[in-house]
């Protein structure tokens, strides 16, 4: 029951850190629009 948990949070692991490498820039897009 734990493999799930387990991909889940490797899945998680690997969005944080890949996802400022793929954006780049893209967070000065995206921070205005959620402060709105």
């Amino acid at each position: 029951m734990k493999t799930w948990k387990n991909y889940l949070l490797l899945l998680t692991y690997s969005a944080i850190l890949l996802t400022p490498q793929l954006l780049g820039g893209g967070w000065n897009l995206i921070i205005p629009i959620i402060n709105k």
